[in-house]
């Protein structure tokens, strides 16, 4: 049976195959979509990091403004600031301003778990090609189009209309469009296999309306993918609820352990049976006591034994931080697979576009999109930022942005 590190990574791989399967290889693939870009982006982040070691007006930043000059302009709905403008917002964070006035004045604003520069398209002139069901809208197009359903599938591009987001991400038009199971819970999906390219999956009873929802929604995530962003996953990456539980069990006894021994004057480094001592006292205090129908179970008192748990050990490390994915640090039962899915930045940033989609230009720069606002009553994301849940394109997970700093 694998320990609970084991478990832990097992979770963190399994998100990172399913995510990352959009692509045969997410760290090569990504290096060759972006190609020349990749490397202007690289140089722009080292010639960034440099300024902000120095005055407005130094060396090192009047050449990263020459860079911004020459221009960069990768897009999607979300889509990455323009490199001129993601200096000016940098500059003005360096002048102080808080992030709502950057957006206010820019139009752009940080990712709520990466902190990378992003801007919003307008997505009021995208739409579905039909009326009536998303079923007999495909149906319709295939045949306008002249395409044999067990030949030539039928694309995003053929039944979506977004012409700002193609512009940018071209590739977006090529995705095979299919349908959900007529009993399916969910109205969309973003399918990941092992290998190959991924498709889009949608119920086919959605209205023209929903269907265009539920796409918005879905195409966010290629594109958090393809810019190295905080991704979206599913309910199922999520299943290590027993594990965190006997985790935090394990933990709070191991440090009822220590605190007992401490009482007692042992030292681990020179009295070699400390924690049976320590443990059999304790457990002797809580028989005294009348409370031993509290202490926890024997094969949690086992586990509690194990050196991984002695203090300071990378696996003490990894059982707390799976304590804490969990929601078990503050809550007395674990978060359900749904609510840990919910939690991903990924997908909190997929659903804030199916908020916004509609909002004027004038209305985007008055709705900061970091705000917390639960929907539908508000623009912004509708999951308080300290309970944001980052799962990278590689599958890692923490409560921690890009830089390794705790969200705030």
């Amino acid at each position: 049976m694998p320990n609970l590190v084991d478990l832990l990574y097992d979770t963190a791989t399994r998100a990172g195959n399913r995510i990352s399967s959009f692509v045969t290889n997410p760290i090569e693939t990504f290096k060759s979509t972006v190609n020349d870009l990749n490397t202007q982006a690289g140089q722009y982040n080292q010639a960034l990091a440099d300024s902000v070691r120095e005055p407005l007006t130094g060396p090192k930043t009047m050449a990263l403004a020459q860079q911004m000059a020459e221009g960069y302009s990768p897009g999607g709905i979300m889509i990455p600031a323009a490199k001129d403008i993601a200096f000016k917002a940098t500059m003005l964070e360096k002048k102080g301003l808080t992030p709502q006035q950057i957006h206010k004045e820019l139009g752009v604003h940080r990712g709520a778990v990466d902190k990378q520069w992003r801007q919003e398209l307008d997505d009021r002139s995208a739409f579905v090609k039909g009326t009536g069901t998303f079923e007999n809208t495909v149906m319709n197009r295939m045949t306008a189009l002249g395409k044999d359903k067990t030949a030539e599938p039928i694309t995003v591009g053929d039944v979506f209309h977004h012409s700002e987001l193609y512009k940018h991400y071209p590739e977006l038009k090529d995705i095979e469009v299919r349908f959900l199971p007529k009993d399916s819970k969910i109205d969309g999906r973003m399918a990941i296999p092992e290998e190959g390219k991924g498709w889009l999956e949608m119920r086919g009873d959605l209205s023209s309306e929903q269907a265009r929802d539920v796409m918005l929604h879905e195409l966010q995530h290629p594109i958090q993918e393809a810019e190295g962003w905080a991704v979206g996953g599913s309910a199922s990456d999520f299943q290590n609820q027993d594990p965190a539980i006997k985790a935090k069990n394990a933990l709070a006894w191991r440090k009822e352990v220590e605190n007992t021994a401490e009482r007692m004057g042992l030292n681990p480094s020179k009295n070699s049976d400390w924690y049976l001592n320590a443990q059999q006292k304790l457990i002797d205090e809580y028989y005294a006591n009348k409370i031993g129908n509290w202490l926890p179970h024997e094969d949690i008192r086992s586990e509690a034994s194990w050196p991984k748990y002695s203090k300071g050990t990378d696996s003490r490390t990894q059982a707390e931080q799976l304590v804490k994915l969990y929601g078990l640090d503050k809550n007395t039962t674990p978060y359900t697979p749904k609510q840990m899915y919910s939690r991903l930045g990924g997908e909190v940033e997929a659903r804030q576009v199916q908020a916004r989609k509609d909002l004027t230009p004038e209305q985007r720069l008055q709705y900061f999109p970091n705000e917390y606002t639960p929907q539908p009553k508000g623009y912004g994301i509708d999951t308080p930022i300290s309970d944001l849940l980052y799962l990278n394109r590689q599958g890692y997970f923490n409560n921690q942005d890009i830089n390794g700093q705790p969200i705030q």
